[in-house]
């Protein structure tokens, strides 16, 4: 997932505004490709907190993002 999806994903975020909609887009786009690795279906009923005790990862997609919108939030003044 980091070595093919999240460079595609992420691919031009310098310039996103992120709003709260992005933002919830962003956590569900990252928890539905760790339920397709898991190849858990969406109505078996688990939580998110279980795919990721399951996958051993941490919620990563929205915080690199949101550090590179502020790196270049910085680098723009």
């Amino acid at each position: 997932m980091k070595a093919l999806v999240r460079p595609v994903a992420t691919y031009g975020c310098e310039s996103w505004t992120l709003r709260k909609n992005e933002e919830t887009c962003l956590d569900a786009f990252e928890m539905k490709g760790l339920r397709r690795i898991l190849q858990v279906s969406w109505t078996a009923k688990k939580t998110n907190e279980w795919v990721l005790n399951k996958t051993g990862v941490k919620r990563e997609l929205l915080d690199t993002v949101k550090a590179r919108v502020n790196q270049n939030d910085r680098g723009q003044g």
